[in-house]
């Protein structure tokens, strides 16, 4: 957050909260950046024909066992429940 501070012309000194610097240089979060990003990724991935690798990548479906100890988050379930809890938007912009 230094370089708001530089931009704002504040310091360290000023006790002024990241979030406010945010708010008046109207900058968007960091998380709803990601979400976009990930969400217009999504969308090509779609877009691609049947044929392509990438495509076939993300809708493969892996068998056999699951390895002892607790199950790790992937990236395929973060995505899905993405899509759970706001739908499936595939372009964002």
């Amino acid at each position: 957050m230094r370089f708001l501070r530089i931009i704002e012309g504040k310091t360290r000194r000023d006790i002024i909260r990241n979030k406010v610097f945010r708010r008046t240089l109207k900058m968007e979060l960091v998380e709803l950046k990601i979400e976009k990003r990930r969400l217009g990724w999504l969308g090509r991935i779609h877009r691609k024909g049947e044929d392509r690798l990438p495509r076939q990548v993300y809708e493969a479906r892996p068998t056999g066992k699951n390895k002892r100890g607790r199950p790790r988050n992937s990236g395929n379930s973060s995505r899905k429940k993405h899509r759970v809890e706001n739908g499936p938007q595939l372009n964002p912009r």
